[in-house]
Parts: C-alpha cells; structure tokens; sequence
C-alpha cells in the first residue's frame, strides 16, 4: 500500500488592488507519504501529523473601542494556539469478488489485536474471527464473541433497506454447536425485523462446540441485533 494522508487548513485574505477587494484563500497543509506491507485485516498506525492554529481575538466596546488613544482602554485582545495531532488508523481487507460488498465499513477485521481510537486514546480490542473453526481451548468470552459475530455478520449483509430497529433474540445451543428447539423474539422496537433476525441466526449455525471452561451441556444465549 502506498499511503499519502494530508491534513490542511484554509484561511481567507482580502486584497487590495485598484480599489478591487479581492479574497484569496491560503492554504496550509502538512502531509507525510509512506510505503508499507501489511497482511490482511490488520491495523496500520500513522502518525507525526501535526496542525497548529492561530486564533487573534478582540473584544472591544462599541464606537470607544475604535477611538485613537484610547482604545485600548476599552479593547483587549487576546492569541490562543490551538495544537493537533493527528492518528491515521488503517485496516485493509482484499476483497476476492466472492462476495459483493457494497458497504467497505461492513468488513470486519481478521484475528487478531484491533486498535481503535476512543476518547483520544489507543484501545486494542481482541477479534476472533467468526469463520474459524476454533477447537475447545478459548475462554468462554471468546465463544460468546464468536457467536455474536458471525450472527451479526449474517444478519448485516441480509437487512431489509427502510426498517430500523432493535431485536433481541434468545437460543439455546448443545455442547456441540447445534440449535436445540427454536429461537424466540424476547424484545422488539420492530415487529418487521423480528423474521429477518431469526433468520440470521438459522443461516449462521451449527457454531463450533462449546469451550472446555463451559462445563454444560446446553447454554441458552441471548443477544440484540441492530438495524
């Protein structure tokens, strides 16, 4: 990948010529350029992008403050700095043409640790991918997550375009992944979305067994899906 991110800012000045006011825009940019290889689904960093603004601001009482002499006895002017950095945080996925993705924020990264920006700090985050076929040594969490996942995944790429809502729907699962009896719909917003989501969980199972932690034989689960 080759990447050139640029920030810049704009900052109009009036001139003056032949008694023509004419506005012209200053430009300010600052980019960095660089060339990285990178396996895919896994997040690159960017950083050393930094943006300085200048802010002038003058307060002054009406017709005094404009006064030879004295108008600084009834203006103050103050300068502030404003200081930014900036983080670029990439994650590329190759897209095979199996399958056609129309929405590129729908594709959701491959095992492994995920960094995001929250709250102007760096948070990793552990995603398991729902395609894995993982034996019984993960922690319990981690199952959940896969479920969660590979559920939403499904039900993302099979929503209907002009219904929002939220559906919350309760299953029980064997110690081998299958379905036992059928899903329900515990909680609604939406009683149209209530089919798509049943859907969505029938197209996603059988999951993989249960983890050795969870010492059962049928769990029930229950998450919410949002559209």
């Amino acid at each position: 990948m080759k990447i050139k991110p640029e920030i810049s800012s704009a900052e109009t000045k009036t001139i003056i010529s032949q008694d023509k006011k004419t506005d012209v825009p200053i430009v300010t940019s600052s980019e960095t350029e660089t060339t990285v290889m990178v396996k895919d689904g896994i997040t690159i960093i960017i950083g050393g992008l930094r943006q300085d603004q200048h802010k002038k601001t003058v307060k002054k009482i009406p017709i005094l403050g404009d006064l030879p002499g004295l108008r600084y006895l009834f203006s103050s002017t103050s300068d502030e700095v404003d200081k930014n950095d900036l983080i670029i945080l990439l994650t590329p996925h190759i897209v095979s043409g199996e399958a056609a993705y129309t929405d590129f924020a729908e594709i959701k990264p491959q095992d492994g640790a995920v960094i995001s920006m929250v709250g102007g700090k760096l948070v990793k985050e552990r995603i398991v991918n729902p395609k894995t076929n993982l034996s019984g040594d993960i922690p319990p969490e981690s199952y959940y997550s896969l479920l969660v996942n590979r559920i939403r995944e499904i039900s993302r790429a099979h929503k209907p375009d002009k219904e929002r809502g939220e559906v919350k729907i309760a299953f029980t699962l064997s110690d081998d992944g299958t379905l036992l009896e059928n899903p329900s719909v515990t909680k609604s917003t939406n009683f149209k979305l209530d089919p798509y989501a049943l859907e969505a969980l029938k197209q996603a199972v059988p999951f993989p067994p249960f983890p050795k932690d969870l010492a059962q034989k049928t769990k029930k689960f229950e998450l919410t899906l949002v559209y």
